[in-house]
């Protein structure tokens, strides 16, 4: 079946080619189209059937309406816990959706030994998100984004250089968070366990944590920095620690559990987000990860549109939950 033409839809319509296009594309110019005309043409084109050319129309005006997802990993969405993946594409569909824009999740990344070479793979949407990335992983990576010409924006982790657009919990207010309640509890044991990873999300986390206690008038002791891995429960033993606030929720439940299997009495609390299964019952500092995400997105899209932001950083804060009653 042959293509339906803008042509065609004019000659229908009884208006020019151009007339056409600007009614049908919605272009604002210096000339408005009459609501009778633009209903005129709306018309011809659904009787005649007319679909819009994408590719066409991204040549016009050099945009696809198409946001670029880059992810942790190339297999970012089948790695990640389903909650944390749900809140994220809830967010983002969100935003995007109500914002008139496609979504393109970008993979294949890990396998390319230079990472300036993302630059032409990216060259089909109209800016980038970029999320949950290590940044601070492969400065290499974190280079080529920053010389990307269109838009981007860091969800969640973020570089700390000047001019980014990012939108991110508060992780060090988090850490503050979780620390206070735990003092307030009365623990001054408290160890903070993380992973050799996400430096950037976790050292924030850290920086509140350790900000907590020296408002307390406690030293940070080295002790009670903990590696979540194999020699955790020998670690949480020598340290005494008497609580956690433990990077994520994932190292929470792992945290919690060595604990448990060796007869340690240990107060943990979470790092978290809204929605997400806590099955051990822990008490978690959480954030509103689904708005967040959305923000971003709405950040980038106003950039891609030539919108100024009114901050080039929305940081959203921690709520404190405690464990559940029996």
């Amino acid at each position: 079946m042959s293509r339906v033409t803008i042509q065609a839809v004019a000659d229908q319509a009884g208006v020019s080619v151009s007339t056409a296009s600007r009614a049908l594309n919605r272009v604002n110019t210096r000339l408005p189209i009459s609501p009778s005309t633009r209903q005129r043409v709306d018309d011809a084109a659904r009787r005649l059937g007319y679909v819009p050319s994408g590719a066409a129309r991204a040549m016009r005006t050099g945009r696809t309406r198409t946001l670029g997802v880059f992810g942790t990993s190339s297999n970012f969405f089948a790695q990640v816990r389903a909650a944390f993946a749900a809140q994220i594409m809830a967010g983002l569909f969100a935003a995007a959706g109500r914002r008139g824009y496609h979504v393109t999740l970008l993979t294949g990344f890990e396998q390319d030994d230079d990472p300036s070479g993302i630059m032409a793979d990216l060259g089909m949407t109209d800016g980038l998100l970029v999320i949950n990335r290590d940044i601070q992983a492969d400065p290499r990576l974190a280079n080529a984004l920053g010389r990307w010409p269109r838009p981007v924006v860091y969800a969640l982790d973020h570089p700390e250089a000047a001019g980014v657009y990012a939108t991110a919990p508060d992780d060090r207010q988090g850490g503050r968070l979780a620390a206070d309640a735990l003092l307030a509890a009365g623990h001054r044991r408290i160890a903070f366990v993380s992973r050799p990873y996400f430096a950037g999300i976790f050292d924030r986390r850290r920086g509140g944590y350790a900000d907590a206690l020296a408002d307390a008038g406690l030293d940070v002791d080295p002790r009670l920095d903990l590696i979540a891995d194999d020699r955790l429960a020998q670690r949480l033993a020598e340290s005494g620690a008497t609580a956690a606030v433990c990077a994520n929720e994932g190292i929470a439940d792992q945290t919690a559990g060595v604990a448990a299997e060796h007869g340690i009495g240990l107060d943990v609390i979470a790092f978290s987000f809204d929605g997400a299964a806590n099955p051990k019952g822990l008490a978690q500092v959480t954030h509103p990860l689904a708005e967040v995400i959305g923000s971003a997105a709405d950040v980038l899209i106003d950039l891609i549109e030539g919108k100024q932001p009114r901050r080039k950083r929305r940081i959203f804060p921690y709520r404190y939950e405690p464990a559940p009653g029996p």
